[in-house]
Parts: C-alpha cells; structure tokens; sequence
C-alpha cells in the first residue's frame, strides 16, 4: 500500500537549496506513483510569484509538479503578505487552502516533509 505523503515548501526564493530539495523529493515520488499534496506555506508563498524562481532545474521542478499534481497555498499565508491566488504566477494553477483543509490534509498524510 503506497502513503501519502505531503511536502510542504516554508522557505523563501533566497533558500533555493530547501527550496530545490523539496521539489526534487516531490519530483522523485511523481515518477514513482506516489500520492503526494505540495503545498507551500509562510515565505514559500513568495516562490511563486512571477519572475521570482530564476533557476529554470527548479521552475522546471515546479512546473512539473502544479502540472501533474496541482499545488496548494495557505490562504492566510497569501493573506499575511496582502496577496491574493490572482498575485501568483498563472501557469501554476495554485489552489487556496484554509488552516482547516491543511490540517486535514496532514492528518491524512502518513507522512509530512517541511522545507
């Protein structure tokens, strides 16, 4: 029986390696069939604005995964920064969540990775 598992992005543009090293993990469990939620959180947020992942390993990483998996945004996150899910960059899709759909999200990982 396959876990799910949910990453969770928290840091910054400027901490590109947790930043990389979280979309690799999501990257690797994409190739393997294993369900996952991505959803970034606090600074992570800001990773998905326009023009801000310069890295194209990492935009690629990221692309990848709002294309195949979808991603999540905190909503008081967004909020915290005076943004909205429009702010974000659009080819990412990204999905609001509020504390409630997070915390049930967790509590039906088997498994959670924070970044």
């Amino acid at each position: 029986m396959l876990r799910k598992v949910m990453v969770i992005i928290k840091s910054g543009p400027e901490e590109r390696s947790n930043i990389e090293e979280g979309l690799r993990i999501s990257a690797a469990m994409i190739g393997m069939d294993y369900p996952q939620n991505l959803v970034f959180i606090d600074r992570g947020i800001e990773c998905l604005l326009p023009n801000v992942l310069d890295d194209t390993d990492i935009w690629d990483y990221l692309k990848a995964a709002a294309d195949l998996l979808g991603i999540y945004v905190l909503s008081d996150s967004l909020r915290e920064r005076g943004l909205n899910v429009d702010d974000l960059n659009s080819e990412l899709s990204a999905t609001p969540v509020d504390i409630t759909a997070l915390s049930k999200m967790s509590r039906e990982s088997d498994t959670v990775i924070a970044l």
